[in-house]
């Protein structure tokens, strides 16, 4: 009796081990499963990200034929910062690919043009943003491309249609930013301020436009509105906005679209130029101009080394 008893206890203990075994069991599958189902949740959010930027990286182009680009209005939709910051990064990009590229189509079609590149160097400060140009060719005898959507008054700041699209040369408001802070045209270009922030943007020059004893001011204009400034002369325009105080920039009108800007280690490069004598400048906010003579040969490149670049005193 004592052992049936004995018996019937240790089925029991069995029996109860099993089914606690069996229930940590179920327990631990259906954590793994449902990790699995975060795992599926993430890669489909994941997918949904990577779709949603290859959309708006197609849509954010540069139409070539014409000279636009076209921008997302999904640009800041997106609720995910590094996906905001790869979008925004993109249009910049897509910005200053434009601007070089209005400025490639405006200069002189020669067989064999040579290539002047080399490094600038500026004394105890970062040598970004440097434009070297030079300073005369073809007479300086050059007309910037003609935009499609422009304003038809001789007025030197115009306001464009609400379905007008932004063309290039141009600088945009982003991030409480001007993009790009420096931005060098050809003489009588027309420059497109479209504001693709989230908030309203303003834009003035605290001196005259160049040559001139104009002062201009943008006014206070929304997102998706776009505002032109005509630079018709050569010289220096800076720029601020009077609602964010740490915005600032320049443009700087050249008599030709022989320029470039120095990228952050200081290098510079200026193709297809004409072969002949040249006089290579520099223009930075707070730094001397220096100058130098180069001789550029048919089809060559061209190795400048500038003199070192020294803060304006």
């Amino acid at each position: 009796m004592k052992l049936h008893k004995y018996l019937i206890a240790m089925f029991s203990c069995i029996s109860i081990v099993i089914v606690n075994g069996n229930a940590i069991a179920n327990e631990k599958a259906k954590k793994e499963f449902r990790i699995q189902d975060e795992i599926i949740a993430e890669a489909k959010l994941t997918n949904v990200h990577e779709e949603k930027e290859a959309n708006i990286s197609a849509n954010n182009r540069i139409n070539r034929k014409n000279n636009i680009l076209f921008f997302s209005k999904d640009l800041f939709s997106t609720t995910n910062p590094a996906s905001r910051k790869k979008h925004i990064i993109k249009v910049i990009e897509e910005i200053n690919s434009g601007n070089k590229l209005v400025t490639e189509n405006v200069k002189l079609q020669v067989q064999n043009p040579g290539v002047i590149e080399g490094v600038v160097e500026v004394m105890a400060m970062s040598p970004k943003n440097v434009i070297v140009y030079i300073e005369q060719l073809n007479d300086n005898n050059f007309k910037p491309i003609d935009k499609q959507y422009v304003s038809q008054t001789n007025e030197d700041v115009t306001t464009k249609d609400i379905d007008a699209k932004a063309e290039f040369p141009m600088m945009v408001h982003v991030i409480k930013r001007f993009k790009p802070h420096i931005l060098p045209v050809l003489k009588g270009s027309i420059v497109d301020m479209p504001n693709i922030d989230t908030i309203r943007h303003n834009a003035f020059s605290p001196e005259p436009l160049p040559r001139t004893n104009k002062k201009i001011n943008l006014g206070v204009y929304d997102v998706g509105r776009i505002k032109t400034v005509k630079m018709e002369n050569y010289g220096e325009l800076p720029l601020l906005c009077n609602i964010h105080k740490e915005m600032s920039s320049y443009i700087v009108t050249f008599n030709n679209p022989y320029f470039c800007l120095t990228d952050g280690k200081g290098n510079f490069r200026i193709e297809n130029v004409p072969h002949g004598k040249y006089v290579l400048k520099t223009w930075h906010k707070m730094f001397k101009p220096v100058s130098v003579s180069v001789t550029v040969e048919p089809g060559k490149y061209v190795q400048i080394d500038l003199p070192i670049i020294k803060i304006k005193r």
